[in-house]
């Protein structure tokens, strides 16, 4: 306590209120530094309400998504939580629409592996359309 820190405002060393629980390793009232304001996020920030809400907002900020998606494992959350958000939908979707689901699951097989033979063969075995006055003997 002998050495007070410099005070800012003055431009002479005394103790202040906030330099004391800077020193102390406190929360001060008066934020200065950025690793102080980012404390203070963090602080109202423990309930996950709170924080999913502050997140959201921050990241509609395209430079600060940009940044963020810039750290491997923030980006990783991310991706993990789509992807985990996608699976609880299709199983919401497959509840509520078995049979639309079943329809679907075909289509995305077909999607990931293409057509099975039947509509392969189908096609190949259709005969053109010609009119009728085209149309020869071995054609009926």
């Amino acid at each position: 306590m002998a050495y007070p820190p410099l005070d800012e405002a003055t431009g002479r060393r005394r103790w202040t209120p906030d330099a004391a629980r800077r020193r102390a390793g406190h929360q001060v009232a008066k934020l200065v530094s950025t690793q102080e304001k980012v404390n203070a996020i963090h602080t109202l920030a423990r309930d996950e309400e709170v924080a999913g809400k502050v997140t959201t907002d921050i990241l509609r900020r395209p430079d600060v998504a940009f940044r963020a998606m810039s750290d491997d494992t923030a980006r990783h959350q991310v991706n993990h939580a789509q992807v985990e958000r996608s699976r609880q939908a299709r199983e919401r979707f497959e509840r509520t629409n078995p049979h639309r689901a079943h329809r679907e699951a075909h289509r995305a097989r077909d999607r990931a592996f293409g057509p099975g033979p039947w509509p392969a063969t189908a096609r190949r075995e259709r005969r053109p359309h010609r009119p009728a006055a085209a149309r020869t003997a071995l054609d009926r």
